[in-house]
Order: structure tokens, then C-alpha cells, then sequence
């Protein structure tokens, strides 16, 4: 969806664009070196650790700061949007406000009360060790499902559970479900920021989609993301539309 509203809006602006999928960092940037694409859609956290695995910057304006002291000569970021895909732990309405659920710290005094939704894959380790090391927290109950798909949304709706998604989905509004705080950053922020090489790029292609970067929130990401998923258009449909709304098409 990002691609498309970043792709849409330079259409848009009379510059021809072509899309791929080159899905890891490292074979974006060999693409951008050997000039086969001009620009990907990166996370920011994401291509940080990339490019130096030893980072420590969690806040947005860090992290974006951080990648272009790190990046390679001829390639450079733009404007990270507001938006951002990292997961986030989210419970529901109902379990929040029964056991007072604002923050990941505030789960400390009803471990035993609550079930932790786990994916069955090595992330799962990863994912109950920095809950242990960030906040303390070990969880005596815990149940396998999918991330962040039916199967946890469903499990997060039908009781006392603490599950894993991503900040775009629309599920977590349309669910109401309520996201926990992260205080101490287990999570890194993965905000979408446009990584582009070569000279194709003019001032006014920059200008453009850092435009549509500063004016993508995860509310509005979600929507769109929501209108897709319910037919109510395709990508370039729902793009173009929502340009149009925000005065950039």
C-alpha cells in the first residue's frame, strides 16, 4: 500500500514507474548499487540494523539519523512517514480495562491471569526472552497460534490473552483492541522511509513523496489497508483516491 501511494503519487506528477518486490534489505540495496531500481520502500529500524548491527537509536527521529550518517556513498533516505509496521502487543477492550492494562508494564501483576498468544517458529524465543529482559515478565500461560492473524485476533477477543500485531492492521481498530505502551523498546519503530540511489531522482520526485510521507498516519494506513481487504477498490484505486484527499493528486 505504501509503494503504491509513493508509485501514484509521482504518476501523478507525470513520471513513468515501474513496481517490483525485492522483499530482504540486502538485495534492495545490490539493486539500488547496480542501478536496477531507483528507490524501495524500507523500514527504518530494519535497514538501520542492516547497516550497522551494533545500533541502538528506538526513537523515530534517531533511527532515521543514524541511517543516513551509516549509508553507503550514492544512496540516501527521505522522510520516514508517521506511519510504521512494527508489532506491538494489544489486548482487548474488555481484558484492559478489567485488569487496568495501559502499559507492557502493567501486565507484571496478573501474569498468572493472562495467557500470552505465541507464533510456533523461533521468533516465539526470541519474542518471550526480551519480554524477560526488558520488563521481567514470564508468563506461566501460553497458547501457539498464528501471528497476528485470525486465529490470535480471535483468541484476543474470546478472553483474558495478550497477543502480537502490527501497527497497521485495521483488525486492531475494528476489533478495539487496545495496544500496550512499550517504554523500554522491546519493539524497534519500523516506520516506511523511502531509500533511493542514482541521479533519477529529481528535487521535485523528492518533494513529492516526502509530501505524501509527512501526511501517511497509522490511522490512515490502516483505512486504506481496510478498504483493499473489503473490495472497495484496488491498490491503485485507493491510492489515488486517498491522494486526491489529502490534496496531492
Amino acid at each position: 500500500m505504501v509503494t503504491t501511494l509513493w508509485a501514484r503519487a509521482l504518476v501523478s506528477k507525470g513520471v513513468k514507474v515501474g513496481i517490483r518486490t525485492i522483499d530482504d534489505t540486502a538485495g534492495q540495496v545490490a539493486a539500488l548499487k547496480a542501478g536496477q531500481v531507483d528507490i524501495v520502500q524500507a523500514y527504518n529500524s530494519g535497514l538501520l540494523n542492516y547497516l550497522d548491527d551494533n545500533a541502538n537509536a528506538v526513537r523515530q527521529s534517531d533511527v532515521d539519523a543514524a541511517i543516513a550518517a551509516k549509508l553507503p556513498a550514492g544512496l540516501t533516505v527521505l522522510q520516514s512517514t508517521p506511519a510504521r509496521d512494527d508489532v506491538q502487543l494489544v489486548v482487548s477492550a474488555a481484558t484492559a480495562a478489567k485488569y487496568k492494562l495501559h502499559s507492557i508494564t502493567d501486565l507484571a501483576g496478573h501474569l498468572s491471569e493472562l495467557t500470552l498468544l505465541l507464533t510456533d517458529d523461533k521468533s516465539a524465543k526470541a519474542f518471550t526472552n526480551g519480554l524477560s529482559n526488558y520488563y521481567g515478565l514470564t508468563f506461566p500461560t501460553t497458547k501457539t497460534t498464528d501471528f497476528a492473524g485470525p486465529k490470535m485476533i480471535a483468541a484476543i477477543k474470546a478472553g483474558p490473552s495478550v497477543g502480537l500485531m502490527v501497527a497497521s492492521q485495521y483488525q486492531i481498530d475494528d476489533n478495539r483492541f487496545v495496544v500496550l505502551t512499550d517504554p523500554q523498546h522491546l519493539f524497534l519503530t519500523e516506520n516506511f522511509i523511502p531509500l533511493i540511489g542514482g541521479k533519477k531522482i529529481t528535487p521535485a520526485m523528492r518533494a513529492t513523496l516526502n509530501a505524501v510521507s509527512a501526511k501517511l498516519t497509522v490511522a490512515a494506513l490502516r483505512g486504506l489497508r481496510k478498504k483493499v481487504a473489503n473490495g472497495e477498490g484496488t491498490f491503485t484505486e485507493v491510492a489515488d483516491a486517498w491522494l486526491a484527499s489529502v490534496g496531492l493528486r
